[in-house]
């Protein structure tokens, strides 16, 4: 099939995507779209949308229709830059099963190997990732010539019946990154954020006067703007990256063992680089701290699985700070339930040399006793919205119990 054909396809496409789904169109017109041989299928970085002319031309008109509005919602939904240092393949996987539903529901169609499992519906990417198995990556001299990966936990027409999936055969979601190759900045992964926070709104915008915004989509959007999210992908977004990039000789590399070199390799030697701070004002109840805290030892067996200490350092404040070492929530502890202050905890962290990678703060928001930013990343977690709530410093997010 001549490229200039393929072209046209990609073109009548995105015309129908106008009239029949402006909220999509919105979206891709905001992209560049590039013709390649190097990848087999079609894929997206965020800012282009590769794609192979011979795949464009085995497909019909609908199925690109779908596969476009698919690679677009890779970036509205941020995975372009939410990956850190998840598996490429099962996270392609589980960004697919976040995707997929919201496309059918929206009546597009989607070629042959769409991923699609109702118990992963309403879930966020990093969440369907936690609770997928491994996932074995595609071989590419697989019969199709693109090959199959394989991975436990698929339904609905995605799964061959032996466990293998068809992923990737017709999607993938690149990372983010600069020309030279290089990763993003956290200063320029804000920038991307923000920007394609931007167009997502200006896409529902153009969806809504025209009365086609697809049902559901609203109510996505506006967790999207005003994340709401479960503890766990918190964690897995804050604790997990953040946790896992210091060199340690405590785990020697193994790639290195013949060569006679003792070398480190890229692993923490302990979750509590990420303080954990606690609000325990009286406003805040044991059941609220008791849930988050459950949840927080939960997600550290999955770092003791991986051979490091599970257990992390949480400062319980009201006016003053109470450190405790947990690895259990039989150890839950609280100390406080007096007034609320912010700033005994970064006083207490500059004094004792803490320096965390990162501090995460449970609170339910009502105290201003900010004072000064502690140069490190800092997570703000409501435990309730709170609209007078506006740290000087940090990243708000309400979590979703």
């Amino acid at each position: 099939m001549p490229r200039n054909m393929a072209n046209k396809k990609i073109d009548k496409a995105m015309a129908s995507l106008i009239i029949e789904h402006p909220f999509f169109a919105h979206l891709l017109l905001r992209m560049r779209k590039i013709e390649s041989t190097s990848l087999p299928t079609m894929a997206t970085d965020g800012e282009r949308i590769i794609y192979n002319p011979q795949f464009v031309d085995s497909i019909t008109h609908n199925e690109v229709m779908g596969v476009l509005a698919h690679e677009a919602m890779h970036p509205a939904l941020l995975h372009h830059i939410r990956k850190g240092a998840r598996d490429h393949f099962k996270w392609n996987v589980a960004c697919d099963y976040a995707i997929n539903p919201i496309l059918v529901d929206s009546g597009l169609r989607l070629p042959k190997g769409g991923l699609l499992d109702d118990q992963y519906r309403d879930m966020s990417s990093e969440e369907i990732y936690s609770k997928l198995p491994e996932c074995t990556p595609p071989d590419p001299q697989g019969p199709s010539g693109e090959g199959e990966g394989e991975c436990d936990g698929g339904a609905d027409g995605d799964s061959d019946g032996d466990g293998k999936i068809a992923q990737c055969e017709w999607g993938e979601v690149l990372d983010k990154k600069n020309e030279d190759g290089s990763l993003l900045s956290p200063d320029q992964l804000r920038k991307e954020e923000a920007e394609q926070k931007i167009g997502l709104q200006q896409a529902a915008n153009t969806a809504k006067k025209q009365g086609k915004l697809p049902a559901g989509m609203q109510r996505m959007i506006d967790e999207l703007l005003e994340p709401k999210l479960d503890w766990r992908t918190i964690l897995s977004r804050w604790a997990g990256e953040l946790a896992r990039c210091d060199y340690s000789w405590r785990f020697p590399n193994t790639r290195y063992a013949g060569t006679g070199f003792a070398l480190p390799s890229l692993r923490s030697e302990s979750l509590g680089k990420v303080l954990f701070a606690m609000d325990t004002s009286g406003s805040m109840s044991d059941d609220d701290l008791r849930d988050i805290l459950g949840e927080v030892c939960g997600a550290m067996a999955e770092y003791e699985a991986d051979g490091t200490d599970p257990s992390v350092t949480v400062l319980w404040c009201d006016t003053e700070v109470h450190q405790q070492e947990i690895s259990d929530p039989s150890e839950f502890d609280p100390q406080g339930y007096g007034g609320t202050r912010y700033k005994p905890v970064f006083d207490y962290i500059n004094d004792n040399g803490l320096d965390p990678k990162a501090v995460v703060y449970l609170t339910d928001g009502y105290c201003n006793d900010f004072d000064y930013d502690p140069g490190c990343p800092v997570l703000w977690g409501l435990t309730e919205k709170c609209p007078s709530f506006e740290p000087s410093f940090g990243e708000v997010m309400v979590i979703n119990k």
